[in-house]
């Protein structure tokens, strides 16, 4: 899980490597949160469970690494998916309960 960390990072820190599903957009929306508050996210990784395979993608579920976290970042969860080397998408963002 640590490679899938680093890559996710290392897209992350690109200017245009993150990308975002209609979905995520109406769920960010609800949640209060913006891009910019995912591209930090992602720029941090900790992966929250081992990734899995889910319309033949490959899904990581990640949060924010522990002590980064604003308040309002803390407790939320993104799942993406790496498109290639220098591409992933954001699918969606949800909170802990």
């Amino acid at each position: 899980m640590a490679d899938a960390e680093r890559v996710i990072q290392r897209i992350a820190l690109a200017p245009t490597g993150v990308a975002f599903r209609s979905h995520c957009l109406t769920r960010m929306k609800q949640r209060g949160l913006d891009a910019l508050d995912i591209v930090r996210m992602l720029r941090n990784p900790e992966m929250v469970c081992p990734p899995y395979v889910r319309n033949g993608e490959w899904r990581y579920r990640v949060v924010e690494r522990a002590g980064n976290a604003p308040p309002h970042r803390r407790g939320v969860n993104v799942v993406v998916v790496i498109v290639s080397e220098d591409r992933l998408q954001a699918h969606t963002v949800y909170r802990r309960r």
